[in-house]
């Protein structure tokens, strides 16, 4: 636990897990300390002179959105009602290109998120072998005598025909292609709509809308639109 020392109602010594710091400064003013004050806020008097020792206490609230958003951490500030020291983020918005730059970092995190869970509950060596999966379900599809040894040994196993394997493998690829579409398309669509306000900024007349921060916050919030829960990033 942190704690501080606050001398007549000023900030003496800003908090630090250290106690051997705050007993030495204490000592320096001519107060005596010891680790069993470091329990909670003690005031001790000399004369007309009042040291508190008192916690440090830190809050980190949320940013009032996901994107767009630059934190600072504030200076140490007396509060005699509980007493304590108490310092927290402020958050204000970030000018036009760091807004940019955040929320277009936001949107790639969200779709690589969603892409990845397209593959879920499948194992690494089987997703690689998609691809093969897919052309060989294509071949016999044009083809019933074409080679597809992959899926001769998938239908073997199983105990199933190659006609059920090539069925579930077109199934699935559809599956994975539509929802890949899906990301990717909103993807792009909200990158378009991001350039198409830096092309508003960048142009020799910077004709950048007073709303833009608004217009990349409705972006970054509302770009998945429709989307199947199991691809939403929570």
């Amino acid at each position: 636990m942190k704690y501080g020392l606050i001398l007549n109602g000023q900030i003496e010594c800003d908090p630090v897990s250290d106690h051997t710091i705050l007993t030495r400064k204490a000592a320096q003013m001519g107060f005596n300390l010891t680790e069993t004050t470091f329990i909670e806020a003690v005031t001790q008097r000399i004369a007309n002179r009042t040291l508190q020792i008192v916690p440090g206490i830190e809050e980190r609230p949320q940013p009032p959105a996901k994107t767009g958003y630059r934190g600072t951490l504030t200076g140490w500030q007396y509060e005699p009602s509980h007493p304590r020291l108490l310092r927290t983020i402020t958050y204000t918005a970030m000018p036009f290109d760091e807004a940019v730059a955040d929320t277009l970092n936001r949107i790639a995190e969200q779709q690589d998120t969603a892409l990845a869970r397209i593959e879920q509950g499948y194992t690494e060596q089987e997703v690689k072998t998609w691809a093969q999966q897919q052309a060989e379900a294509a071949a016999w599809t044009a083809d019933h005598t074409a080679s597809v040894p992959l899926i001769e040994g998938l239908a073997q196993r199983r105990g199933v025909t190659v006609a059920v394997v090539v069925e579930k493998i077109s199934a699935k690829v559809m599956a994975a292609a539509t929802a890949t579409g899906i990301v990717l398309g909103d993807a792009q669509a909200a990158g378009d709509q991001i350039n198409a306000l830096k092309a508003l900024h960048d142009s020799e007349t910077d004709t950048l809308p007073d709303d833009w921060f608004d217009q990349l916050q409705a972006i970054a919030t509302g770009w998945q639109k429709d989307w199947p829960p199991e691809l939403l990033l929570q």
